[in-house]
């Protein structure tokens, strides 16, 4: 598992479901969805003897894309936006977690065909390594500039670019990005110290402008 997995699976571990749960012969993952790049998020199907006939679905993503799954309201929307940001700004990355059951042998090809509950936000601690403060100084002095890009959100690359020693009041994000031509984007990435939100694929135009 990854660090981010496993952070799940000790909150699991402490809220008292372990793995041998998660294995046991009563419970069977039938059929996983895959991130998208239109829908940042991703759900495990899961066969178990206590729900019936039913299967029970776990999803977890952005913020964002959990909120669509879940068709919240426009003013849900905004109170979970607003704990997000209070959330991000204390470096925390944040994720949205939602839960859904199906009836029936037939699933949905899309995540979007399943009928989700909002469960709530999840706040992941991604502490940096000690040595980077001192990494990003001896850059600086050496006269190189050090960026950063990550898929956070911006309140987040803020907090964490200014424990790195990063200048963090100019954040470039991934649908600023959009906007700009090959001219554009090079100029802006001679500028800006931060990129946030941001797809692979655009990792790679950033590192070649």
């Amino acid at each position: 598992f990854d660090p981010m997995e496993r952070a799940f699976h000790n909150l699991a571990k402490e809220r008292g479901l372990g793995r041998e749960q998660l294995n046991s012969p009563d419970r069977k993952l039938v059929r996983t969805y895959g991130l998208r790049p239109d829908l940042l998020a991703m759900s495990n199907v899961w066969w178990s003897a206590l729900a019936g006939d039913n299967c029970l679905v776990a999803a977890k993503g952005s913020p964002e894309a959990i909120a669509a799954l879940c068709h919240l309201s426009a003013d849900r929307v905004a109170s979970v936006k607003v704990s997000v940001n209070a959330m991000a700004t204390e470096g925390l990355r944040v994720l949205g977690v939602a839960r859904a059951s199906h009836a029936g042998d037939q699933l949905p090809d899309k995540q979007t065909g399943f009928d989700f509950e909002f469960m709530g936000l999840v706040g992941l601690a991604d502490p940096l390594r000690p040595g980077v403060p001192d990494a990003v100084s001896d850059c600086r002095a050496a006269g190189i500039k050090v960026i950063m890009i990550t898929g956070d959100y911006p309140a987040t690359a803020r907090a964490i670019a200014g424990e790195a020693g990063l200048d963090f009041e100019d954040v470039v994000t991934g649908e600023m990005l959009k906007t700009l031509d090959e001219a554009a984007l090079s100029a802006r990435v001679k500028t800006a110290t931060v990129f946030a939100r941001i797809m692979p694929e655009q990792k790679l135009a950033i590192v070649r402008a």
